[in-house]
């Protein structure tokens, strides 16, 4: 089986929130990961924009740490590109605009790779509440329950 992984599951165990543990026992379960393409661009920038804010509590280091960190996890997921299959995704599924434009987008890229390449073994892995709701509707298993 393989799992999507949404940014926010990544972030999670970058920024150590209170889900990390559980981001990354998901992140363990399946060796087969793909995301969007969005992934490292959400990454790096989240990353850069919280050592920007918090820097004054963080070690020096802490950025380059968590970049490598973020490389090693994107070398483990298969990325997929922004392509006219998924503006044609964006204008089929309507419930997708009931979420913001970037998790739209990464729902879409979930949806063609389930169509494409993962029939019915795709699980979407999100802490977005919205997108969670959404995947639900477009039948796509979700983690964490």
């Amino acid at each position: 089986m393989a799992r999507y992984i949404d940014s926010s599951l990544v972030l999670s165990i970058l920024l150590e929130e209170e889900m990390k543990n559980e981001a990354a026992a998901i992140w363990k379960e399946d060796p087969l990961r793909v995301s969007s393409f969005l992934l490292p661009a959400e990454g790096y920038i989240v990353l850069r924009r919280y050592y920007t804010t918090y820097s004054g509590r963080l070690p020096p280091d802490w950025l380059p740490k968590k970049e490598k960190k973020l490389k090693t996890l994107l070398e483990e997921t298969a990325l997929s590109a922004l392509n006219d299959q998924l503006i044609e995704i964006i204008d089929v599924k309507k419930e997708i605009a009931r979420c913001r434009t970037l998790d739209a987008v990464h729902l879409a890229t979930a949806i063609n790779f389930q169509e494409k390449i993962y029939p019915e073994k795709l699980t979407l892995c999100t802490f977005d509440q919205t997108m969670k709701r959404i995947a639900k509707r477009l039948g796509f298993t979700v983690l964490p329950r």
